[in-house]
């Protein structure tokens, strides 16, 4: 799905490749993370910050050796606040 909207964002063109990579990123994280799209979002319903923070990220390195790759990074995402939880 990610290589089509890719795909067609380069043989239609866009406005902006900042707005196409943003829904993108988006759908690819809650797809990942196999979690609804309230579980990583903020919802205007909620009063506190009951969605995926920064808090809840993190990112290893696990070889530091140059040259540095993506291949040799992991992330690990605590979602807090899935459906009953909030």
């Amino acid at each position: 799905m990610s290589q089509v909207w890719l795909q067609r964002a380069l043989d239609e063109g866009c406005f902006s490749w900042d707005h196409v990579l943003l829904k993108l990123l988006g759908v690819i994280l809650q797809a990942s993370c196999a979690a609804r799209a309230g579980d990583i979002a903020r919802s205007p319903f909620y009063k506190g910050m009951e969605c995926l923070c920064w808090k809840h990220v993190q990112m290893t390195l696990t070889d530091r050796r140059p040259p540095l790759s993506v291949q040799n990074m992991t992330l690990k995402l605590s979602l807090d606040y899935t459906k009953g939880h909030k």
